[in-house]
């Protein structure tokens, strides 16, 4: 059956957002520019007010024209939204929220219109780092701009990258892969390795921060080759940021292309981010699992009888975003005035029993007690689980009750 989804990969960042999408039509994502046919995907994440007038530039256009004092520059955007301080732009305070909502949506416009049979799959943020702050602003955007949250997914650059990768050829998974980030003399390596005994087979990421001798770079580089690729088991790499370019590698391109294919890439996050939409929602089984540093690490559920057989009714899944995951369902008690919360990692048999005491809860029949559950990942280690007691139609009403329950995790997943 023919997708008609179309998918919307941002990689936001302070310096440069780049935008593509994947439908249909296309086998791989397409990367826009603001300059058709150009291949400059890099737009810069700020935004221009022309000086003596109520206009505004976006990306290069407002760079340019702030070095030629033309218009007042507000860059920095995502920082500043972060931050909610004030941007003063010819005397005039602005909200960077604004701001920043400004230039997405001018992004927007870059991308085909949706039309016809085709609708939005997902839009998915890629961001350097995710945490709770940042996935707010993110749905607070989404917001303003109109996009149902349930379709908005923000990810770090790791997990673009996994995305990323197993959407290539298979011969350049074959061994491990690797990423060399150089931005800002900042080098960071990442080595992605797949275990194919499991069954799906895991994913992990090994990540090191890498001192650079920017003196003798092409020396430098050789040598931490020399240092990281021991046991030659990578079968590619990818290098990614400006550090890269120019003619600087001779040494260390020599050593790096032995056996091994090499790519240079600018727009690999936002394609990774476009793949990453359509596999959260195909229906088709993904053979691979990766559990990011921002995914729940555990399955919260309740064990329940569903026409008299015993069954787990998933709350909250391990590989959920942990800032993002929430889930509701609805049971009968039986007799007891209390409900039984699991929790279990994936492919562990043990499991942890949280009992959830309902104190107060009017005497009534058995099976005459309708309860709604809740169940929302907090952030770092954390579940708060919520619980509505919703009466039995006009024989037994609500008592409006609501139960509250914070469930803090210790790293293996089970109750502290």
């Amino acid at each position: 059956m023919r997708d008609n989804r179309i998918y919307y990969g941002i990689d936001l960042d302070d310096s440069y957002t780049m935008f593509s999408y994947l439908d249909s039509m296309h086998k791989e994502p397409q990367t826009m520019s603001p300059v058709l046919g150009s291949g400059l995907y890099q737009i810069p994440t700020c935004i221009g007010r022309r000086r003596g007038e109520e206009s505004w530039l976006y990306g290069e256009d407002a760079v340019r024209a702030a070095r030629l004092l033309e218009a007042d520059l507000a860059d920095q955007l995502f920082s500043r939204a972060l931050a909610e301080e004030d941007v003063y732009l010819e005397g005039k305070p602005y909200h960077p929220f604004d701001l920043l909502l400004y230039f997405l949506n001018h992004l927007m416009a870059l991308a085909p219109q949706l039309a016809g049979q085709m609708v939005l799959g997902q839009m998915v943020f890629v961001l350097d780092r995710v945490d709770a702050k940042r996935v707010r602003l993110i749905g607070r955007l989404a917001d303003a701009m109109h996009y149902s949250r349930e379709l908005i997914r923000v990810i770090d650059r790791k997990e673009s990258f996994y995305y990323f990768v197993f959407h290539q050829q298979a011969q350049i998974f074959v061994g491990d892969v690797a990423l060399f980030s150089y931005q800002e003399n900042v080098m960071r390596f990442w080595r992605l390795h797949r275990d194919q005994k499991t069954q799906p087979q895991m994913v992990t990421i090994e990540e090191k921060n890498l001192s650079v001798d920017t003196e003798n770079l092409d020396l430098c580089f050789d040598q931490i080759i020399d240092q990281n690729f021991k046991g030659d088991r990578i079968s590619s790499v990818y290098l990614i940021g400006k550090g890269f370019e120019g003619d600087w590698m001779k040494l260390s391109l020599n050593r790096l292309c032995r056996g091994r294919r090499v790519f240079i890439g600018k727009n690999l996050y936002t394609k990774g981010a476009c793949y990453c939409g359509r596999v959260r929602m195909s229906d088709e089984a993904w053979p691979f699992a990766y559990l990011s540093s921002n995914d729940l690490k555990v399955n919260v559920g309740l064990q329940v009888l569903n026409h008299g057989k015993k069954e787990f009714r998933t709350l909250l899944a391990a590989g959920e975003n942990r800032y993002e995951a929430k889930g509701t369902c609805e049971v009968i008690l039986d007799k007891q005035a209390e409900l039984e919360l699991w929790i279990r990692e994936p492919r562990q048999k043990k499991a942890y029993l949280h009992v959830i005491e309902l104190s107060d809860l009017p005497r009534r029949p058995p099976r005459t007690s309708r309860l709604r559950v809740q169940a929302k990942s907090r952030g770092d280690e954390e579940i708060e689980v919520k619980v509505f007691d919703l009466g039995f139609g006009d024989f037994y009403p609500s008592s409006g009750q609501v139960w509250t329950y914070q469930i803090a995790l210790d790293k293996e997943g089970g109750e502290r």
